[in-house]
């Protein structure tokens, strides 16, 4: 019961962050009925008169879409200089037809193939074929199987890389870096037709339409803001999805606790991070290991995206997911009680105000971790 009041709680309390509405910006009319769309989502709506009478204007499915007026996910070239409308993708850079790189030939592709694919031998088994092997010939394909493996992530259409460091020497974080996990589903023709290069605002009639990340309030908030800066017209807000869930995985003898931390952007469709279609990377174990995205965040980086053309991209840091007991942990909470406000968790439905560093801190200046844990 007391898990149902809480969810109650959440969903009646917590349904939106409040609404900071931005400064006006200029708006472009709304096709195919002329007319000015709202400066911004939440202010009150000049169409509302409009689509009364007029329902023979809206398009079969009911819905018409206005994109942000300035962060418009303008096509552009490898270089960042702008290409207009309809110009067609650059295409990718043919390869031989025996270009095997990084390998010698197609029979060293093969062996690949067969020892990592086909018959998956483990790293020792690499190992051990690869010292016979050298007894045989002058030289084995591969030194070892650390050699094979490098050879595999060096391949331009591999997966991205796994890499590690160690944190006093006890602990090792696996990661791939994000940039180019993010890079990667940017890029994926499949989801080509399937993402928003631009915020934007739906509406059925007068009433307006939340589908997707990119038509929520958030996206053209971030949108507004980003757009103070002139350089930033015509390019591509992409924001940053986080994610983590702590699990428990069996490693030969005793288990070991990891933070999977997963990463997605919020440009592709609800449709296509639901269906497991890589829209969503594992990009670390632990912890986050390099800041990587940072430098994109305020200063354009020219991306090639699922549709062939590049854009001119500055990313943001959007929504982080986690379940309930994840985000006790991130909130620094006992479980039971609300990650978001201070309601009692007796009283959910009674008053409380939002959980912040100014309200924490001096409680922790003032009484001990113990005493705020069982008595505060």
């Amino acid at each position: 019961m007391a898990e149902l009041g809480r969810t109650q709680h959440i969903n009646a309390v917590h349904v939106h962050a409040p609404h900071i509405v931005p400064p006006p910006i200029p708006s472009r009319s709304l096709s195919p009925s002329p007319g000015p769309l709202p400066p911004s989502p939440g202010s009150p709506s000049p169409l509302a008169d409009m689509f009364v009478d007029e329902e023979e204007a809206l398009p079969p499915n009911g819905l018409m879409t206005e994109t942000h007026p300035l962060l418009t996910g303008d096509i552009c070239d490898a270089l960042g200089n702008p290409l207009s409308d309809g110009s067609p993708p650059p295409a990718h850079p043919a390869r031989a037809a025996n270009d095997y790189t990084p390998y010698e030939s197609r029979v060293h592709f093969e062996i690949v193939d067969f020892l990592f694919c086909k018959a998956k031998v483990s790293g020792g088994n690499t190992d051990e074929l690869m010292q016979l092997w050298g007894t045989f010939s002058e030289r084995a394909p591969f030194a070892d199987h650390k050699e094979l493996h490098e050879s595999i992530d060096s391949i331009s259409l591999a997966d991205i890389p796994w890499q590690a460091f160690e944190m006093e020497a006890v602990y090792t974080v696996w990661y791939r870096d994000p940039h180019d996990v993010l890079h990667a589903q940017l890029g994926n023709a499949d989801f080509a037709g399937e993402m928003d290069h631009s915020p934007k605002c739906m509406y059925h009639g007068a009433e307006r339409v939340y589908k997707d990340f990119m038509s929520g309030d958030w996206a053209w908030q971030q949108a507004d803001t980003i757009a103070q800066d002139p350089t930033t017209h015509g390019a591509t807000f992409c924001p940053i999805v986080l994610g983590s869930d702590k699990t428990t995985v069996s490693v030969a003898t005793g288990q070991n606790e990891y933070y999977p931390l997963y990463l997605s952007n919020g440009l592709v469709h609800n449709t296509v991070r639901r269906a497991q279609r890589n829209a969503v990377s594992l990009v670390a174990f632990l912890a986050i290991p390099k800041r990587s995205l940072k430098p994109g965040m305020t200063t354009l980086e020219v991306v090639r995206y699922a549709d062939g053309h590049y854009r001119r991209t500055v990313y943001g840091l959007g929504p982080y997911i986690a379940d309930y007991p994840e985000q006790a942990l991130l909130a620094c909470i006992v479980q039971g009680w609300c990650p978001r406000c201070d309601a009692h968790r007796d009283d959910l439905d009674g008053e409380g105000i939002q959980r912040s560093h100014s309200v924490t801190d001096p409680l922790l200046d003032a009484l001990s971790l113990r005493v705020l844990w069982d008595e505060y």
